[in-house]
């Protein structure tokens, strides 16, 4: 389950209104309404115009003068029985002062059976609020799509079209009007219950289409006791809100709620037919003549006026001013406040109608956690790097917040039920604020929100808000939108400010504004993790014949806007693949020292800085840095210096020559019409090619072992049996503890009351700490955060290619002398990249060895290393049956990827430590592992998630099964990434003695004495599950057809012909459709095998799913109970948890 934060919990009692503590005084001759919820809303406002008759709720001014007109609360009553009066006559059943009102009951779709009033927008809503019961009917308010709104409100009568009346029924009646409309409702229809529609606003569609939002009895009035928390009484206060539009939630919750709660008087502009549009300068007029104390604003007003010295003095003589609607630039609300601007933030929604309180905090974007009053969920965020301001700055984890109910207060959405407790989940994400003191109140940073976050291709995510705002303080831009969704990369829509618009077919024009806004975006990329970098090319500038569209708090619909420049978008990404752009001049002298001062200058403009110092002719670009968006663009680029070349380079051309000394030399060739893409080579030549490179990289580091050190005499009288580690006290170092499997082993370990000491080793990160990625791990995983500041654990930041693994020398000393196992988990996962790239983890491994063997122990460290089945690419052609546990030669480890081969090299490095220098080792070959058994969690860019992502565009998925015959290689061995983290965790029990060992060392048969120095096992699940059991499951959920694995692949190799170049940015898994080929050869040499094709008998047992060879566990169950305890799969349990991981991460639709 994942951990999360119960903030009511923690807080006082919240189910009771008001808390004793709180001091409700009304000012300036207000009168505060019962709050205990003994009224409903529409009976406030009727105590009001008893008790608060003289008090003023509205006032404006005359156009062109200052004479000032006003209304209390018993002006406002009589309006609303006239708007009242006025739209009951519409509906012959009613008769107010009868008391003949329509009965309520469920209609379809379980919704009341009241007629709905639908109040095309206008200003005038405003003052018509208190209707919403007069009629015995909803009352709701549409901004856009009229029809499509009424058609999703009415249930099965048509609509019928009411023309609002003239303004002068509500502020200056006629004779007439007074004569039809001005008669007293003596009384209303009485509220049954609380939970009771009062009426429906409408989502402002920033995210989508405006969705109708009922709101209850028990919602206003709940909201409208909120109010009272906060630090500042604005009771009698003066609230300017004659700038918004009055059927949005943020100026209905201000203008309405907050008056009726608190007794603010309402500032407006006077009521026009129709309403008239305010310019700034118009507001800025009206704000210096009222200098009212509260005035709510979107942030577009404020990032308009920051720079305008007049605006912000204007702002300046504002008690308080309110941003809501969206974020704020920090940038612009501290340069406010500098200036003496006191903002304030605010978060509501329409769903929740709350606001926070005003308090007396100097930080203008920080706002208090409603913890103290209400029921709040705080659901935490795992694969999330830190980005802007709040991560620099330490702040703590970033959770998405939800907000329950309780006696007196309910969201009007209620979409989840945790422990038991219905919550609304908003899909904010929310920073919290360290606390001083533990006393001390919850506050907490918006960071942007769940459907704003961007799932790439690769996995990875980028969260757009706080490098939007860097980007958006460009006096160039007016506002930008960060797209990428199933992309590799991000890109940005950039709409100009007013007067810096271009012409985005001008190339020149195009390039000039660019770079006017490169500064605001390098600071954007200067806070982004590698991944969420924006390249120039990448940049989409809108046409002013197609400004973005917006709502009417001025945010930009983002939906409709990418929609609206999806051709743009689409070019920009078939662009960036295939043509690149630099400013580095191509050679004019084809000469080796300016070629390689070339290749050098592409590096360094890919990569964003200087590579003349640190980066060396025969080093491995990609251990510096560079990465495959990276490397895509030098391809790109060098592709386009040597275009008339032939052979072109081929796609993988960097990966094939990852240094600048290859680089060189190949572009050499390619100038000279001499250059060999990879590949292209014959099968014999290239294998042997591969072989040399191997075993040359074998040879660098498998040999000279460092002499043991002499024991302190430390072995049996200090609890050592049989030369193995006793199991109290044991340490572990584990490498590569922020992935799935490091994850869950890290997890297993705080939990072993056999380990007293974990050194959690990890590479170093400049875009967020080591103890955040961890956390962020273990979330992402449903594990405990709380698992990385464990007493037990010690984070590590390392380099293992550097002297001390780059540590200081006191930490090498302490890992050397206290470790008494070691697991070798860290691998960079990358299929693309040659061996050469993963020298730097072969020399890692290396670096363990000489630290084990360092040991003064009496028996070093043992290591344990997860290899993988990629290590036997070639395995002999006469092996029959699953894959032994066994070493193989080098060349059966010859394969399409860098990634296998080096596994490869690592464990006969390791092997050779074992025998030459008696270092106890276990090299683990790791099979497919499936989402965990926490929550599912299976990284969305592994080969199976991808094939489930293919439903969404081929309506189909593959069964692996065409006939009974083909029924055994239709099997797989998947295990949950728990289970092989538990399984690989027992298997230290080799060399370490086993807690429930008797004398002789024995446990869970499990023998120390005499154990071999070097063992090879498979973590497999040895309990197989049927493929099409499992896809029968993912088609039923997706609502796709079942279709024989090769007819799938007909269709995706289809769809991707189809889709030309940005196919594989629209359907990600054509990026594996070689991976797919492949297997479908695989599948076909494995049916012939099982067939007994080759003469000598079937092979019934060798193989599964995909072609893939299965592996045998002999060894592995009798080192780990676990494994040999392990059950199949339970398909319908787990696949459903796959599937709500995926669509929780954004990898598949919510609707799929």
């Amino acid at each position: 389950m994942t951990p999360s934060v119960d903030r009511a919990s923690a807080s006082s009692n919240p189910e009771h209104f008001p808390d004793a503590h709180l001091k409700i005084e009304g000012r300036n001759g207000f009168k505060v309404p019962p709050l205990d919820g003994s009224l409903n809303f529409i009976e406030i406002m009727q105590w009001h115009a008893q008790n608060n008759a003289d008090f003023v709720w509205a006032k404006y001014r005359k156009e062109g003068t200052n004479e000032v007109v006003q209304y209390n609360y018993s002006q406002m009553s009589a309006m609303v029985q006239r708007i009242t009066r006025y739209l009951v006559k519409h509906f012959d059943s009613i008769d107010l002062d009868a008391g003949r009102y329509l009965p309520i009951g469920k209609g379809v779709h379980d919704r009341d059976s009241r007629p709905v009033v639908a109040m095309v927008a206008n200003m005038d809503t405003l003052y018509a609020v208190a209707v919403l019961r007069g009629s015995r009917g909803t009352t709701v308010d549409l901004d856009t799509a009229l029809d499509a709104a009424l058609a999703d409100l009415g249930d099965s009568s048509a609509p019928r079209v009411i023309e609002w009346p003239e303004s002068s029924l509500l502020f200056n009646p006629s004779q007439e009007q007074l004569d039809n409309y001005g008669k007293p409702i003596h009384t209303l229809p009485a509220v049954q219950s609380r939970e009771e529609t009062l009426f429906i606003l409408h989502s402002s569609g920033s995210t989508g289409f405006p969705k109708a939002i009922p709101s209850s009895h028990k919602n206003s009035v709940g909201s409208l006791c909120l109010l009272w928390h906060g630090d500042v009484n604005v009771s009698g206060r003066d609230q300017f809100v004659g700038h918004l539009p009055a059927w949005h939630a943020f100026a209905f919750f201000i203008g309405t709620v907050c008056s009726a709660g608190m007794g603010t008087t309402n500032v407006l502009r006077e009521p026009t037919d129709p309403p008239k549009p305010v310019s700034p300068q118009e507001l800025l007029a009206e704000l210096a003549f009222w200098k009212p104390s509260l005035f709510p604003a979107v942030p577009v007003m404020f990032h308009g006026w920051a720079p305008i010295p007049a605006a912000v003095k204007i702002l300046a003589n504002i008690e308080y001013c309110i941003n809501g609607g969206g974020p704020i630039d920090p940038d612009v609300a501290h340069a406010l406040k500098r200036q003496g601007v006191k903002i304030k933030n605010a978060m509501a929604a329409t769903e929740t109608m709350l606001s926070v309180m005003i308090n007396n905090d100097e930080d203008p974007l920080r706002m208090e956690l409603p913890d103290r009053f209400l029921p709040v969920y705080l659901r935490p965020q795992g694969d999330r790097e830190g980005q802007g301001e709040a991560a620099k700055a330490g702040e703590g984890d970033v959770f998405e917040i939800l907000i329950g109910e309780n006696d007196w207060y309910a969201p009007n959405v209620l979409n989840e039920t945790i422990d038991g407790k219905r919550y609304y989940a908003t899909k904010d994400l929310i920073r919290l604020v360290p606390k001083e003191k533990p006393t001390d109140r919850t506050y907490f940073h918006v960071v942007g929100r769940l459907d704003d976050q961007i799932m790439h291709a690769t996995g990875e995510k980028t969260n757009p808000g706080p490098l939007l705002h860097h980007i958006q303080a460009s006096p160039f831009v007016r506002s930008a939108l960060y797209f990428g969704r199933q992309r590799n990369h991000v890109g940005a829509l950039i709409e100009p400010a007013p007067g810096h618009e271009i012409d985005p077919t001008d190339l020149e024009a195009l390039a000039a504004y660019r770079n006017a806004i490169w500064p605001a975006v390098e600071k954007a990329n200067s806070f982004a993790p590698s991944h969420s970098l924006l390249f120039k090319e990448m940049i989409i500038v809108a046409d002013k014949a197609r400004p973005l569209p917006r709502t009417a708090k001025g945010s930009v619909r983002s939906g409709i806007a990418l929609d609206l420049y999806k051709k743009e978008i689409d070019q920009a990404y078939e662009d960036f693949e295939t043509i690149g752009r630099t400013s580095v001049a191509t050679p004019e002298v084809w000469d080796e020292q300016t070629v390689e001062m070339f290749v050098r200058s592409v590096i360094g403009d890919a990569l964003g800085r200087n590579v003349d110092k640190g980066l060396g002719s025969d080093a491995d670009i990609f251990s510096f840095g560079v990465n495959s968006l990276n490397a895509t663009k030098i391809r790109n680029v060098f592709a386009g210096a040597v275009r008339d070349a032939t052979p072109r380079l081929e796609p993988a051309f960097v990966y094939a020559n990852p240094t600048i000394q290859a680089l060189t030399t190949a572009l050499l060739a390619a100038k000279k019409g001499e250059y060999t893409p990879s590949g292209a080579a014959a099968d014999a030549d290239l294998g042997k090619q591969h072989l040399e490179a191997m075993q040359a990289m074998l040879e660098k580091y498998g040999k000279n072992w460092p002499q043991r050190r002499a024991s302190k005499s430390n072995g049996a009288a200090k609890g050592h049996s049989n030369g193995s580690h006793a199991a109290a006290g044991q340490v572990a170092l584990v490498t590569g503890t922020t992935g799935g499997l490091g994850a869950h082993l890290l997890d297993q370990l705080v939990a072993d009351a056999h380990v007293s000491r974990i050194f959690a080793v990890n590479r170093s990160n400049s875009s967020s700490s080591l103890l955040q990625r961890q956390r962020d791990a273990l979330i992402g995983r449903g594990l405990s955060p709380d698992i990385a500041s464990n007493g037990k654990v010690t984070l590590l930041e390392a380099d293992l290619t550097q002297p001390l693994l780059g540590l200081p020398q006191e930490t090498y000393a302490s890992l050397r002398d206290t470790t008494t196992f070691i697991i070798h988990n860290a691998w960079q996962l990358n299929f693309n990249l040659s061996l050469s790239s993963f020298e730097p983890h072969v020399k890692g491994t290396r670096a363990l060895v000489d630290l084990a063997l360092a040991s003064p122990h009496a028996q070093p460290p043992a290591i344990l290393f997860t290899s993988s089945i990629a290590a036997i690419a070639s395995p002999p052609a006469d092996m029959k049956g699953p894959t032994p546990e066994t070493e193989f030669p080098l060349e059966c480890s010859v394969g399409p990827t860098g990634y296998g081969e080096s596994k490869a090299v690592t464990e006969h490095l390791l092997a050779s430590a074992g025998r030459e220098a008696g270092l106890p080792v276990a090299n683990v070959r790791v099979g497919q592992m499936s989402g965990s058994r926490t929550n599912g969690a299976w990284a969305t860019s592994d080969w199976l998630p991808m094939i489930v992502r293919s439903a969404s565009e081929l309506k189909c998925l593959p069964l692996m099964s065409a006939s009974e015959k083909e029924e055994s290689q239709g099997s797989v061995s998947w295990i949950p990434t728990d289970v092989a983290a538990e399984a690989l965790l027992e298997m230290r029990y080799q060399f370490v003695q086993h807690p429930g060992a008797n004398g002789n060392g024995h446990s869970n048969g499990v023998t120390n004495a005499g154990t071999p120095k070097v063992s090879t096992m498979h973590i497999v699940n040895p309990r197989l599950s049927r493929w099409d059991d499992i896809f029968g499951v993912f088609a039923r959920e997706l609502h796709v057809e079942l279709l024989p694995f090769t007819e799938w692949l007909k269709r995706l190799v289809e769809y991707g012909k189809a889709a030309g170049v940005s196919g594989a940015e629209n359907l990600p898994t054509l990026k594996l459709l070689d991976f797919y080929l492949g297997a479908a050869k695989s599948m076909g040499i494995a049916a012939q095998a099982m067939r007994g094709g080759d003469g000598d008998g079937n092979d019934d047992d060798a193989y599964e799913a995909m072609g893939l060879r299965r592996l045998s566990t002999s060894r592995a169950c009798a080192a780990s109970s676990t494994l040999a305890e392990s059950k199949p799969l339970n398909v319908e349990k787990e696949v459903k948890a796959w599937l709500r991981y995926w669509k929780g991460e954004g990898f598949l639709p919510e609707t799929a």
